[in-house]
């Protein structure tokens, strides 16, 4: 069997999500907060994953997360993190993978990437 390493190259247009991927160029956390139930979701859905309203506003989060599962691959690493103050969950590259925690916080996302990257924190290194 031959192997064939397939590139495909596409551009997402930002459209209303414009805000969020600012933010995420920063390194800031843009929920949507639905105008009708409360629900905050990072990252945005464009519709309530609790009561399917579409009257959502923008918020800040904080940028930590809890780490529910990880995963790591012969090139890169990925988590399933809930992040502070939101109610969904999110798969996101791990910027540093050769820390091992349970924390995390947002990476600045370079400008030419569309996903989540985060930055594990060194559990070690927390004070109580």
């Amino acid at each position: 069997m031959t192997k064939h390493r397939l590139t495909l190259e596409h551009c997402l247009p930002k459209g209303r999500l414009t805000p969020y991927f600012e933010a995420l160029a920063r390194g800031k956390a843009l929920a949507e907060r639905c105008g009708s139930c409360g629900r905050v979701q990072f990252p945005p859905g464009g519709i309530c994953g609790d009561c399917n309203a579409t009257e959502l506003a923008w918020t800040e989060l904080s940028g930590a997360a809890d780490v529910i599962f990880r995963t790591d691959t012969p090139d890169r690493a990925f988590t399933l993190v809930r992040f502070e103050g939101a109610r969904n969950s999110a798969v996101v590259a791990v910027a540093n993978p050769d820390v091992l925690s349970s924390r995390g916080r947002l990476a600045t996302s370079p400008a030419n990437a569309q996903g989540l990257t985060i930055e594990l924190v060194d559990e070690g290194n927390r004070h109580a």
